[in-house]
């Protein structure tokens, strides 16, 4: 099993997911945040900047995320998935679609009505209950 790496890409509180394609054989047509499978040689913020821009065609900086930690999966041929953070000012229009079906920028209350990669719905659920029970004890 290898690891692999995805982004929470926040603007204006909302989160930026993917629409897998319908012709894959794991999950088709599920949405999933930007990331993939780490090559051999790679650390996991190498493996996430590689494939963000892969997917999105944009380059970023390591400076731009914010680890958020790592989490196992189960669902998938993949043995952790390390989440990192970055927040900006985007709409869709500013990446381009390279792998996927669609995108689209989420409030994260509104996730439960989507079809979301099992694993990645639970990282999610941990990620987001965390903050609002963060904000309720302030």
């Amino acid at each position: 099993m290898s690891d692999g790496s995805a982004a929470i890409i926040e603007s204006n509180g909302r989160i930026l997911l993917q629409q897998r394609d319908l012709e894959i054989r794991i999950f088709p047509g599920y949405w999933s945040l930007f990331g993939g499978h780490a090559n051999d040689d790679e650390d996991p913020i190498e493996t996430l900047l590689r494939e963000l821009e892969e997917e999105l065609g944009r380059k970023f900086d390591v400076r731009d995320f914010r680890y958020v930690g790592d989490f196992v999966r189960v669902e998938q041929p993949v043995g952790r998935i390390h989440i990192y953070h970055h927040e900006g000012n985007y709409t869709c229009s500013d990446f381009e679609l390279r792998e996927g079906k669609a995108m689209a920028f989420v409030n994260p209350k509104y996730l439960s009505r989507l079809r979301i990669v099992p694993d990645m719905e639970n990282i999610l659920k941990q990620i987001f209950r965390g903050k609002n029970d963060r904000t309720k004890n302030t």
